[in-house]
C-alpha cells in the first residue's frame, strides 16, 4: 500500500506540475493576447482621435469657406450680429464703421429686412429701387446678409465708408 500511495502522490504531482506549466503557458498566452488588445485599443483611440480632428478641420474649413464666401458665420440670425461681421470680413471694417452703418440702417429702415417707403426704397439701406440689390444675389427681398452687403458697399462706393453715409445723411438727410 505505501508504494502505491507513493505512485498516486508522484503522478499527481506529476500531473499537477505539468497542469501547472500549462497553466503557465496559457497565463503566458493570456498575457500575450492582453497586451496585443491593448496596443489594437490604442491604436484604435489613435485613429478614432486623427479621425476626430479631421473631422473638426473639415468643418473649419468649411466655416472658413462660408464666412469667405457669406461674410459672416453660418447659422448667425442676429442681423446686427451679421451685419457686424459682414462689414469685418468683407469690407475689414472696424466698430467704428459698424456703428455708422448701424446708424443710418436704424434710420432708414429700423433694421426692417422688409421696410418699404412710399417711393418704392427697399429693405435695410433703403435700396431705390429695391432690385438693385440684386446685384449682389437674387434674394434680395428676404436675405439680410444680401442688403448688407449691398448697403455697405453702396456707402463705400458713393461716400467712401459708412461713417462717409453717415456724414453726408446728418447734413442731407438722407445718404
Amino acid at each position: 500500500r505505501e508504494a502505491e500511495r507513493t505512485r498516486i502522490a508522484a503522478v499527481t504531482a506529476e500531473a499537477a506540475y505539468e497542469r501547472a506549466v500549462g497553466l503557465g503557458t496559457q497565463g503566458q498566452a493570456i498575457d500575450r493576447k492582453s497586451s496585443e488588445i491593448k496596443a489594437e485599443i490604442k491604436a484604435a483611440k489613435k485613429k478614432a482621435e486623427a479621425a476626430e480632428a479631421a473631422a473638426q478641420a473639415a468643418e473649419q474649413k468649411a466655416r472658413d469657406a462660408a464666412i469667405a464666401n457669406q461674410g459672416y458665420t453660418p447659422g448667425t440670425t442676429d442681423v446686427h450680429e451679421i451685419a457686424r461681421q459682414i462689414l469685418q470680413n468683407k469690407f475689414s471694417y472696424g466698430d467704428d464703421q459698424f456703428s455708422c452703418f448701424s446708424w443710418i440702417i436704424s434710420r432708414e429702415s429700423s433694421w426692417n429686412v422688409h421696410a418699404q417707403n412710399p417711393s418704392g426704397a427697399y429693405g435695410l439701406p433703403q435700396s431705390l429701387p429695391g432690385s438693385k440689390m440684386a446685384s449682389v444675389a437674387p434674394d434680395w427681398r428676404d436675405n439680410p446678409a444680401t442688403q448688407i452687403i449691398w448697403g455697405a458697399g453702396y456707402m463705400k462706393d458713393r461716400y467712401g465708408s459708412p461713417c462717409g453715409a453717415q456724414s453726408h445723411w446728418r447734413s442731407a438727410g438722407n445718404y
